[in-house]
């Protein structure tokens, strides 16, 4: 297959944790020809860092611009407009690409179509943290077959390619506050052009259309995913960025002040050992997971809970004897986070690296 030039553009606001895993999954891609352009919305994280620091051979070159007053339209053009590729692929930080030929896919869709196809855009799968809610959402409107839009104006720039001709006759509508894609491909439809569904180039991505958050969700729709699961109508995928053995945790027994680091060992057998003395400033950097509690080491325990923890993709879990609590970065502040982090408590509290970061930045 002929190797094309591709512009990728990347937005991000605060991304830090899910742009490490869109790096470490852009290690592998396949694309001998691409060029990265993060656009920032004044992040305060490290979103910055982690987006300039993307590996592959194929990466030709990275841009970062930073926009101050963000309308996603805007954003998508100060990108656009800083490539020149005939090519160009939208791809949200937190929307991890399914496989290596991810880029491939959907050039290859796009240009098996006419000239008056202006875009395609990908199937998107929901993860074990999305909730019942954002599960349903993603299986219906991303179906497991292709379909061609001519007069129902979807898109999805969450991961989509266009034409870079199509785009200099009509750039993204700069003034609205969401939903660009739609009113562009609308526009579009208007002037004779279609747009084409693909199943094919796959991205996980947590959350739905809608937005739903992932900890709560009616009894209904919960209910309703349990008939699909159990049916075989749906299923949810596990991926490799959702297992504990590829990720580091750092335990500190709030009471004893004992450390432990949790890694794959050289027989590929997650262990935690036992750290002496001062916990060195570069291993804090390569943990992913920070593990906060009063109650004593227990192999079992903590294993089995970081294992829960990764597979759901948690920014701040608690667990308990009598219940797991995931992702409460939704619900609770950084001074709440901080607060239970200094508690004297037997609970286990997950925090990742990114949060944990953003608590000493808010405490300095």
């Amino acid at each position: 297959m002929e190797q094309p030039s591709v512009d990728i553009i990347i937005r991000f606001k605060n991304e830090e944790f899910w742009l490490r895993k869109l790096k470490k999954r852009f290690d592998t891609i396949n694309c001998t020809n691409i060029h990265l352009y993060g656009v920032d919305n004044n992040s305060t994280d490290e979103s910055k860092s982690v987006f300039e620091q993307f590996e592959n051979k194929g990466i030709k070159s990275i841009n970062y611009q930073n926009i101050d007053f963000y309308t996603p339209g805007s954003s998508l053009n100060l990108g656009i407009e800083k490539g020149n590729s005939d090519f160009i692929l939208f791809l949200s930080a937190h929307c991890i690409p399914k496989n290596d030929n991810y880029i491939l896919q959907l050039y290859e869709e796009l240009i098996k179509e006419d000239k008056n196809c202006a875009g395609v855009y990908g199937r998107q799968l929901p993860l074990p943290c999305s909730g019942a809610q954002n599960t349903v959402d993603l299986a219906l409107t991303y179906p497991n077959e292709d379909r061609i839009l001519r007069r129902t104006p979807l898109f999805n720039n969450a991961n989509s390619m266009i034409k870079r001709k199509i785009y200099t006759q009509f750039p993204f509508d700069q003034n609205v506050t969401n939903l660009e894609d739609l009113i562009w491909a609308k526009n579009l439809q208007n002037k004779g052009f279609y747009f084409k569904y693909t199943n094919k180039a796959e991205v996980y991505h947590f959350h739905g259309i809608h937005q739903h958050k992932l900890t709560n969700s009616s009894h209904r729709i919960s209910s309703s995913l349990t008939v699909l699961l159990n049916s075989g109508w749906l299923s949810i995928d596990s991926p490799d960025f959702c297992d504990y053995r590829e990720l580091v945790c750092l335990f500190k027994n709030t009471l004893s002040k004992k450390n432990y680091l949790g890694q794959k060992s050289d027989t590929g057998e997650f262990k935690f050992i036992e750290l002496y003395g001062a916990v060195d400033i570069n291993i804090k950097k390569s943990v992913d997971y920070f593990l906060f509690s009063s109650t004593e080491f227990s192999e079992k325990l903590f294993t089995d809970a970081f294992r829960e923890v990764s597979e759901q993709t948690s920014q701040v879990s608690r667990i308990s004897k009598k219940k797991y609590e995931h992702n409460l970065q939704e619900v609770l502040t950084l001074d709440e986070i901080n607060n239970i982090v200094n508690e004297d408590s037997k609970d286990l509290l997950f925090v990742s690296n990114t949060v944990f970061n953003q608590l000493i930045t808010y405490h300095a």
